[in-house]
């Protein structure tokens, strides 16, 4: 009894709550699938429509789940690819029989290394939750313990309203159950917690999961028998809710072996035995499994052993004994059950010795027992190669991206090469396309890609290839957005605000915690098509990081803001919280370099030029504390809207 109360505790599953309507087949479900555009449209359906079939045709919803993880490998979609392997885990452990627990195990570990690299603790939680119910089904209640450990630990990651009502929190009560399996008081304690989480989740397959255990510690604890059939019947009416038929089945089975246990303990109430027979025919008629074969085979040897002991012979259920335990040992086979196998073979030494017909018993046991092994033996197999081709996938991509590093590396060197190149042309042009060239040098000097380069070589040094890639992709991408614009004279306040972040990310890098910043653009302002001068506003902006926020004794933050003012303007400001005007002349004339700030000098030349023309305006203003002291500077551009 106590080991049927731990396995079926293990066990616990969502029902999706917007079931939706599908074609009726796989077939048709994927060739739907194909007229979407785009394949994130075409795996989204084929996901949800794996979701709808998901208790009521595991072995689809497995097929589409498959198709989904196909398309995730080949879209790099890892994300999708961790969902995909989770919920196939989850749905072979659960939903089908136990030939698919090897690959149950190898999906779900596969999914938890997909969240790790996802930095998802909410994906962890589940992963690890799923493969303690895993461990605890396959008996290993140490590993149980470690995976529930492990599950708490990334649940503590989220917040206090969060782990109230995860899954992972449910199924750790559930866990935590199995794991007092000696303490009934203590079982039903944890399921009474597990329950207050499926409510919340509204979760029918949890409930329904909650209340078979409660019948079955009930029972155990030698309850009234109204008490333990009324959790039955409401497991029975939930996992309906939900349409799982395995679970419905197996809540009939163990409703059968409790009223097989009545009548054992009571062989003068045959009532007992008659609701046992019709509890599991109910079973039978859903569809048949081992558990239905073995109890009607236990129900059917207790009632021809009762018969016996009452003198009224042994034979009136001796077929009915024999034909329900082979077909529960063809089907013992067919699960690669050996822990079924076992309990089977204790009931049929039982039956066999009454008949006196043992030897061929154990002939059928004997090649039972080597079919399971060997089948074994492939799905471990095959789960082994799973995981194979899992870690060299890993591996692959590992090297990949140290490729596209150096790639990327040497793209960025090639792009700097380029834009030198450029530099030195625009030389060569009139007087607005030399004044375009000091813009870009003010805005991308040497000095700045010299820092760039360093910063990229102290990562690779330390190993940090991952922020050096990215360091190098927003490098190469301020590179190509600068090249892309110099031919320009306007560019959209999409654009520039996307130039600037670049801009400041590589800075904050350069200077970590001292510089902060914020972007904010304002909503009723069409970034997309709201165009501005090139080049206007990243000059003010290096302005206050190197004569404001550097020389400053602690972190500094520096805002841009683009407003959308009455008069279809724009207004642009640019506020910093540095040392101010006065004190960085005062700095600069102490020092020996000096710096001349092209890019100020140019932006205020092209603001004369647009006031004159356009009417815009322009205001520096020294901004002071409640005691007049310096607190940083603030730039206000006036210009009207332009659109593309």
């Amino acid at each position: 009894m106590t080991a049927c109360l731990i396995q079926l505790v293990a066990g616990m599953v969502f029902c999706q709550s917007d079931q939706r309507s599908v074609p009726s087949t796989v077939d048709s479900v994927c060739l739907f699938a194909k007229r979407l555009s785009g394949a994130a449209k075409q795996a989204k359906y084929l996901f949800d429509c794996a979701n709808a079939w998901y208790y009521s045709r595991p072995d689809s919803a497995l097929r589409l789940y498959s198709q989904v993880e196909n398309m995730a490998k080949h879209g790099g979609n890892q994300k999708l690819l961790a969902d995909s392997k989770y919920l196939q885990a989850q749905l072979r452990y659960y939903e089908m029989d136990a030939s698919q627990l090897d690959m149950a195990k190898t999906d779900a570990e596969i999914s938890l290394e997909l969240y790790r690299q996802l930095s998802e603790p909410d994906g962890c939680a589940n992963a690890e939750s799923l493969l303690a119910a895993i461990a605890l089904g396959q008996g290993d209640e140490d590993v149980a313990g470690d995976h529930a450990a492990q599950s708490r630990y990334y649940l503590d990651k989220l917040s206090l309203e969060s782990r109230s009502k995860h899954p992972a929190t449910a199924r750790i009560h559930l866990l935590q159950a199995a794991l007092a399996a000696g303490d009934l008081n203590l079982m039903r304690a944890e399921l009474e917690k597990s329950r207050e989480v499926f409510k919340l989740l509204r979760d029918d397959g949890g409930m329904a999961r909650v209340h078979k255990n409660l019948a079955l510690v009930y029972w155990a604890m030698g309850a009234p028998e109204q008490q333990v059939a009324e959790h039955f019947t409401l497991a029975a009416l939930y996992f309906d809710r939900c349409g799982s038929l395995h679970g419905k089945v197996s809540t009939w089975v163990r409703m059968g072996a409790y009223y097989t246990d009545l009548y054992k303990h009571n062989p003068s109430g045959n009532h007992y035995f008659t609701q046992a027979v019709a509890c599991l025919k109910q079973a039978e008629s859903i569809f048949p499994d081992f558990e239905v074969f073995s109890q009607l085979g236990v129900t059917y040897h207790l009632k021809a052993s009762v018969l016996a002991a009452e003198g009224s012979g042994f034979d009136l259920y001796r077929d009915s004994v024999n034909a329900y335990y082979e077909k529960a040992l063809e089907m013992a086979v067919h699960l690669e059950n050996d822990a079924q196998l076992d309990s089977l073979v204790h009931n049929i030494a039982s039956i066999c010795l009454s008949n006196d017909d043992c030897a061929n018993w154990l002939l059928l046991v004997s090649e039972a027992r080597k079919e399971v092994a060997d089948k074994r033996r492939t799905d471990l197999l095959e789960a082994r190669n799973e995981m194979a081709q899992f870690a060299e996938g890993q591996s692959q991509l590992r090297r990949r991206n140290q490729w596209i590093a150096a790639a990327l590396m040497v793209f960025a060197v090639a792009a700097v090469f380029v834009f030198l190149y450029f530099q030195i042309r625009v030389r060569s042009l009139n007087r607005i396309l030399q004044a375009q060239l000091k813009m870009l040098q003010a805005r991308l000097n040497p000095h700045f890609i010299a820092n760039c380069m360093n910063a990229i070589d102290s990562l690779i040094g330390q190993q940090r290839l991952r922020e050096a890639s990215d360091y190098i992709v927003k490098f190469t991408r301020l590179c190509r957005n600068l090249l892309d614009q110099s031919d320009d004279t306007t560019v959209s306040v999409a654009k520039e605000m996307e130039t600037l972040g670049y801009y400041l990310d590589l800075e904050k890098l350069r200077l970590g915690d001292k510089l902060n910043y914020a972007l904010h653009t304002d909503p009723a302002i069409a970034a997309a098509t709201t165009r501005i001068p090139l080049m206007l506003v990243q000059p003010f902006v290096e302005n206050a990081i190197w004569h404001g926020i550097q020389p400053k004794g602690e972190p500094g933050t520096v805002r841009v803001a683009m407003e959308r003012m009455p008069g279809n303007r724009i207004r642009l400001i640019v506020e910093d919280d540095g040392i101010g005007r006065e004190q960085s002349k005062l700095l600069q004339s102490q020092s020996n370099r000096e710096h001349r700030s092209w890019g100020m000098d140019i932006a205020r030349q092209r603001i004369e030029a647009i006031r004159h023309i356009r009417g815009a305006a322009f205001d520096l203003e020294d901004l002071k504390t409640s005691g007049d002291l310096p607190a940083g500077t603030r730039v206000t551009i006036l210009l009207p809207m332009l659109t593309a």
